[in-house]
């Protein structure tokens, strides 16, 4: 058996696929397992053993030869030429795209495969996705839900690995960063390894955070070496905080295996939203995450359990990834005080996790502080240490499972009996809430079923209706009331904090939707059809968790 990864985004992004890629290769040994990966990625690999073969993209040499006027007008075709004539040399079995983007179903497009997983083109050019999972990324992965699926669940959900429980990036460190490590790591104290700069300015900490920090803990503990990650060209700019700060720091400017390998035997990783993160999901090392700018954390959050995750408490938080900060000096990055951060280092160093509530409670009208957990169904969520039970929490968290079921039943995995899926639920909402709270559920449950009931009602008319109305030319009253009906039932999902994800599937194509055309008019009906199922799932949890419930109380 051949298989075929494909990753084709940044360098953290292909660091996510090692889960799945190691995964793969404990479920086929002997399989071979090659990845088509930007060139910049090629270091990643010395970390990968479970790698066969690379195929490298030069995405960079591509795009200079389309703009410099001394290049050859078709360097860049030859170049993707000649990649795909040696990718279609090796007849692979099977082709994963982990790459949500044009570029990437192109590219997998033009490579023999039997089988084919996540976005690709068919032959008659129409998008194919090869699982559920996949297309669920495709049509709701744009939207901003504080509890969707983080994409590392989808890839390993997507390309059919079965894993339950912790599914850690899996990274081995090399005799090179391990020797190199030893440099900068102070074995009399503890080490705090710092990552200060990322690609994107928005979620930077800042240098004055991070000197105000440095001082903080210094203050309060004492004997810390921590130890500030740089690339070459971030050097000078480290070198500008103040003598005192740099007295107790040490300038790691290193490769990424050496990297891996001091945060390996560090105490605690500070970071923001960075290749450094991804890194450190493969040691036991503990992280708090820094969620700033356009950091979704909910999609790309530090991606192993009891780790910390602070964001800011901002209406605007989180921005796009394209756009400026509309404010003169970023107050996401403000409001995550030094202060705080320290405190939460102290307790961490000490182990005092559960002092850990105190400092959130104090902090709660600036920040939120979220800790991370795999459910015992495997998928990462994140929890508030101080948040209480509410109808729509609540919502989030049956979304997720009833989202989980559907998914894995529409692209035919085994799926767990209702009552093993609630057994499950209940110890989430245990972990998240405590066990104490579980005599106020039953009513949070019967709102939910309420509301869920009426838009049901709802679903079911217009899904009646809709038979009736195809075909109709654009003046009937029918196919006009049909319209109306459709758009003021997708405003109202999408206006309720509790029904928005059933809405998202019509969202989009209600804005453009043409009874004319057969393709958008099918894609209705299946969001009808996929709605109703949802519902039914979600009624099912619900009613067996209360009756759980009942008989505990």
């Amino acid at each position: 058996m051949k298989k075929l990864v494909v990753s084709l985004l940044r360098k953290g992004d292909f660091v996510m696929t090692s889960g799945v890629l190691s995964e793969i290769r404990r479920n086929s040994p002997d399989s071979q397992i090659d990845v088509l990966i930007n060139s910049d990625a090629k270091p990643l690999l010395e970390l990968m053993p479970y790698v066969d073969n690379a195929h490298l993209f030069e995405r960079d040499l591509i795009q200079s030869s389309l703009g410099e006027i001394d290049r050859n007008i078709f360097e860049g075709y030859d170049r993707i030429e000649e990649l795909l004539l040696s990718l279609n040399t090796e007849g692979y079995d099977e082709v994963i795209n982990l790459t949500h983007t044009r570029l990437s179903a192109w590219l997998c497009s033009n490579i023999a495969a039997k089988e084919y997983r996540g976005l690709h083109l068919n032959s008659q050019g129409f998008a194919g996705f090869g699982s559920s999972w996949f297309s669920y990324l495709n049509n709701y992965g744009h939207f901003s839900q504080s509890e969707g699926f983080h994409f590392s669940d989808i890839y390993f959900n997507g390309s059919g690995q079965k894993l339950q429980g912790d599914r850690r990036y899996r990274l081995i460190e090399t005799e090179h960063g391990q020797r190199n490590a030893l440099q900068y790591i102070d074995p009399s104290k503890k080490n705090i390894v710092i990552q200060c700069f990322t690609s994107d300015s928005k979620k930077n900490w800042g240098l004055e955070n991070i000197s105000s920090y440095v001082d903080y803990l210094v203050n309060l503990h004492g004997d810390i070496n921590f130890i500030l990650l740089a690339s070459p060209d971030e050097e000078s700019q480290l070198k500008k905080l103040n003598q005192k700060t740099l007295k107790h720091c040490q300038i790691a400017v290193c490769d990424l295996e050496t990297a891996l390998s001091v945060v390996q035997v560090s105490q605690l990783l500070i970071t923001p939203d960075t290749l450094i993160k991804h890194l450190a999901v493969s040691t036991d090392t503990p992280v708090i995450e820094l969620s700033l700018g356009s950091s979704q954390f909910a999609k790309t959050g530090i991606y192993k359990s009891d780790q910390f995750i602070v964001q800011s408490k901002i209406d605007c938080a989180p921005c796009g990834h394209r756009t400026d900060c509309s404010f003169e000096s970023n107050i996401c990055r403000n409001k995550i005080e030094p202060e705080c951060i320290a405190l939460l280092t102290l307790k961490i160093l000490e182990g005092h996790i559960s002092d850990i509530q105190v400092i959130v409670e104090e902090y709660k009208d600036v920040v939120d502080v979220h800790r991370t957990a795999f459910s015992p169904t495997g998928e990462w969520y994140t929890y508030n240490f101080i948040e209480q039970p509410s109808d729509i929490r609540f919502q989030e968290i049956l979304d997720r499972s009833t989202w989980r079921l559907y998914l894995n039943k529409a692209s035919g995995e085994e799926i767990l009996p209702v009552g093993t899926e609630v057994e499950c639920l209940i110890d989430t909402l245990h972990l998240i809430f405590g066990s104490k709270t579980s005599v106020y559920w039953t009513s949070i449950l019967s709102r939910i079923k309420k509301r869920i009931f009426e838009m049901s009602d709802r679903v079911q008319f217009l899904d009646k209706k809709f038979k009736n109305v195809i075909g109709i030319k654009d003046d009937d009253s029918d196919r006009l009331n049909f319209l109306k009906e459709l758009k003021d039932l997708k405003n109202t999902m999408c206006g309720s904090r509790i029904l928005k994800t059933y809405g998202f599937g019509l969202e989009d194509l209600i804005d453009e939707i043409d009874m004319n055309d057969f393709v958008g008019m099918r894609k209705i009906h299946e969001s009808l059809r996929q709605i109703k199922a949802r519902v039914e799932i979600e009624i099912k949890l619900i009613d067996t968790i209360r009756m759980n419930i009942t008989e505990v109380i």
